[in-house]
């Protein structure tokens, strides 16, 4: 079967190499030669070499920042600003630099990988209770009553006593009652639980069997530095209800366990002083090593901002002893062959704590960017732009174990974009004001669910999107064209996405992931629907179409070509198949650009040559022809991204 799997995966393969090499061979000479349309907007007119703004002179970058794609662990509602993005393709200058606006404008959950293996434990026979006194000593049972038990019912009770009752039988067979009682808690979990005979109700024929319901006393905790013990007891104590379960207490260790800065969890429960009580003692060993740290290099970018991207995120894990994590990171935009040809800046700046055990976390975010069209063909309108985004988002589970999570999220996002020319400020489009400003005040509410088992995991989240007439948002009135509505501030929106990672057995991965955008009313750039590219549908520039609304459908397979002398897959195929469409609200006066449907096919190389690296490269082939194509590698399919972590 791992044979077939692999001719199936190579020749998956060779096929999609085929098609990007047909596509790229069939693509008309003069759209390689990088033939661009040219830009036409409403532009004052101003003499070029004027240079009214300092900052933006002709063949300067402006020095104003922007900030980087950080890849974060856990990103938690509300989405980044893109730089000064449209519902244009990337050869123009409305181009989003952002790789993947989509997924960062939902609440994305931290993991979704399948269920983590339990520990194994051996199988612990059960042990019959002793009875209290002569084992086949005959009792009349007048009365048999089950006192302390708050997990069975009356009608469970009645039968269990039922062989018994108004019957002469031997004390044994009354214990083995008890011990039947003693079993259901057990084979339930609930192993420091008991049901044991009274003794004293004996003589009487009016029995009663006790249950003593297991409890946990204590919790006691060694190895913890930096961490407070309280942010550990109080994780363990959702698994320590009364009575209590062990499964629901492993269940607490394990997603402990999952905390980036703790390496080790150890327990075991100690007997305490009084029947059915017990201790749990934990011993931890943190991350000697709070710093997180990665950079890379990739050609996630619109080209005609720069043809690659650099970037460094550092980051600090339990900052206060809370659990609170702070994550920086900057990029820069770069041209390995005109390093003139490259105005990228990228500042990204995000603070995240949990304010209960639930992990139910609050998180700010300051987001500041700044680019230039750098493409030859607008070198003349030295256009550039900036943006700020300030969020603020408060992320809760209500449902929460090694399995599944349930999360309702709510948050507050300002963003500003400004887009400049030669001539000073400039709009682009139909929605910014006179001075190229476009600004939202945006209230978010969401909920994403994950769902693991044995084979993979699903992964569902949703979210509802109200733009608010408050903080200077963009306000315009009616267009001159009647039934059309110039795009504002003022909108609501909902984006959805769905994911399915599925294990087909020995590491061969199919991952199935759809997104979509509806919107009903028309959208100012920054929070339109995006397609195109390395994140997105491959075979296309970066961002290459945006619409008020849109749909996204991904096919990937992750086929394993090489291991490790431990068995571990350090070279992977990537097989895909990839397809999206966006369009506008009717009632929006922006021209989209045609084809509106993007759709491309392809494989992906991953490998991974040492811990902590991981080298991507995909080759894409469009399988819809769009006449703005130049002749940046992305143009011809081609993606790569180079990662390293640190620390």
């Amino acid at each position: 079967m791992s044979w077939q799997r692999f001719w199936c995966g190579l020749c998956i393969q060779g096929l999609s190499v085929l098609a990007w090499a047909v596509a790229a061979e069939a693509m008309p000479q003069r759209l390689k030669g990088g033939s661009v349309p040219q830009f036409r907007a409403p532009v004052p007119k101003v003499d070029p070499g004027d240079g009214n703004s300092p900052s933006f002179r002709k063949g300067t970058v402006n020095p104003r920042v922007r900030l980087p794609k950080q890849p974060q662990p856990e990103t938690v509602a509300i989405p980044p600003q893109a730089p000064f993005s449209g519902g244009n393709p990337t050869n123009t200058p409305f181009a989003q630099s952002n790789p993947d606006p989509n997924q960062q404008r939902i609440p994305q959950p931290q993991q979704v990988q399948p269920i983590p293996p339990a520990p194994q434990r051996p199988e612990t026979p059960f042990v019959p209770g002793a009875v209290p006194g002569n084992p086949d000593q005959l009792v009349v049972v007048e009365a048999l009553d089950v006192v302390g038990s708050t997990i069975l019912t009356p009608k469970e009770i009645a039968k269990l006593v039922e062989p018994v009752l108004y019957r002469e039988v031997t004390l044994r067979q009354v214990q083995d009652v008890a011990d039947a009682i003693t079993k259901i808690y057990v084979d339930g979990g609930y192993i420091t639980s008991r049901a044991a005979i009274a003794s004293e109700t004996i003589p009487s024929g009016k029995l009663r069997i006790d249950v003593t319901e297991g409890r946990l006393v204590d919790i006691q905790i060694t190895g913890n530095q930096r961490l407070f013990t309280s942010y550990i007891r109080d994780r363990l104590k959702l698994g320590a209800n009364t009575p209590l379960n062990s499964n629901a207490l492993e269940d607490q260790l394990r997603l402990l366990k999952a905390v980036p800065y703790l390496e080790n969890v150890e327990a075991s429960l100690r007997p305490g002083e009084k029947p059915g009580e017990s201790i749990l003692v934990v011993r931890v060993q943190e991350d000697k090593q709070p710093f997180v740290m990665s950079f890379g290099v990739d050609n996630y970018v619109p080209p005609s901002i720069a043809t690659q991207r650099g970037y460094v995120s550092l980051g600090y894990q339990n900052l206060s002893g809370i659990g609170d994590e702070i994550f920086g990171s900057y990029t820069v935009g770069l041209n390995f062959t005109d390093w003139e040809r490259a105005a990228l800046n990228e500042y990204n700046f995000t603070y995240r704590a949990p304010i209960n055990p639930m992990d139910g976390t609050v998180q700010a975010r300051v987001l500041v960017t700044n680019n230039q069209i750098t493409d030859e063909n607008f070198e003349v309108l030295n256009i550039s732009g900036e943006s700020q985004l300030y969020e603020f988002s408060f992320r809760q589970p209500i449902i929460r174990s090694v399995r599944q999570e349930l999360a309702l999220s709510t948050g507050f996002t300002w963003q500003q974009s400004q887009t400049f020319t030669f001539a000073g400020p400039t709009p682009f489009g139909l929605g910014p004001d006179e001075q190229g400003f476009s600004r939202t005040s945006v209230l978010k509410f969401g909920t994403d669910y994950i769902y693991r088992d044995g084979t993979g995991a699903w992964l569902a989240l949703g979210q509802f999107n109200l733009g608010l007439p408050i903080f200077s948002a963009t306000e315009n009135t009616d267009g001159p064209i009647p039934g059309r509505i110039i795009p504002d501030g003022r909108f609501f929106s909902f984006q959805g996405q769905g994911q399915r990672v599925q294990n087909l057995g020995n590491d061969f991965l199919l991952i199935v992931r759809g997104d979509m955008q509806l919107a009903a009313t028309p959208l100012l750039a920054q929070q339109q629907f995006v397609i195109g590219g390395a994140q997105s549908v491959r075979g296309y520039r970066q961002n290459a179409r945006a619409g008020d609304n849109g749909f996204r459908i991904s096919i990937e397979s992750r086929v394993p070509m090489a291991r490790d002398k431990n068995g571990q897959v350090f070279f992977q195929l990537a097989p895909f198949i990839e397809f999206g469409r966006v369009w506008n609200n009717p009632a929006n006066p922006n021209i989209l650009v045609a084809p509106n449907t993007l759709a491309g096919i392809g494989t992906g190389f991953i490998w991974n040559p040492v811990q902590g690296m991981d080298v991507r490269l995909d080759l894409g082939a469009p399988l819809i022809y769009n006449e703005d194509r130049g002749r940046d590698a992305q143009d011809y399919g081609i993606y790569f991204n180079v990662n390293y972590r640190a620390f």
